[in-house]
């Protein structure tokens, strides 16, 4: 078995040394066209440029689905060939990272979807990462707009919930509990820095 596993090597490594009938095919047209076929490094040249086009393409493409609404169009950068085609070897997407006004909640929503699309593809860039970056920090920011609006509501429920006390309790209770130093945050033990 070895050795049949050596004369497949050895066929195959004839095979590519000798020119591929695909490759012959491919210049065929070329012929046709009186021009001279691509010499095996053109041909390995066209071989890597088609390999980088599918890789950039599907790359942008995958930002593109997963950002959704918050992608705009891809933007493809290209090469010519030695065969003379155009190869897209760059590509970036645009895609909205800013907040949703007045909606912190619909703004981290939009955030997650752009974070998603940044680092969505086999190998994101360092631009995606970037992108996912920037999109985490407006994510943090709507994060604590929320919790600032919860603990609003919540003292505001809280005082509305509480029977009004008479100007002696309201003045024990003041005396038990020092006022919070100023150089606190707003809300004492529990503030919220934005």
């Amino acid at each position: 078995m070895l050795h049949l596993g050596s004369q497949a090597v050895s066929l195959a490594q004839s095979r590519q040394e000798e020119p591929s009938e695909a490759s012959e095919e491919a210049d065929a047209p070329r012929e046709a066209l009186g021009e001279e076929p691509l010499s095996s490094d053109d041909r390995q040249a066209v071989s890597s440029l088609q390999q980088r086009d599918r890789e950039v393409r599907a790359h942008e493409q995958t930002h593109r689905s997963v950002g959704g609404q918050y992608a705009g169009s891809i933007h493809l950068d290209y090469q010519v060939g030695p065969d003379g085609e155009r190869y897209a070897v760059a590509g970036s997407t645009s895609i909205d990272v800013a907040p949703v006004q007045g909606d912190p909640a619909a703004t981290l929503r939009k955030m997650e979807v752009v974070q998603r699309a940044a680092t969505a593809p086999a190998n994101p860039s360092g631009a995606d990462h970037q992108v996912a970056a920037q999109a985490s920090q407006q994510a943090q920011r709507a994060r604590a707009e929320l919790a600032a609006e919860r603990y609003g509501a919540a003292r505001e429920l809280a005082g509305s919930n509480s029977a009004p006390a008479s100007s002696e309790e309201s003045t024990r209770a003041s005396l038990a509990r020092p006022p919070p130093p100023a150089d606190s945050p707003p809300g004492g033990l529990f503030g919220i820095s934005a």
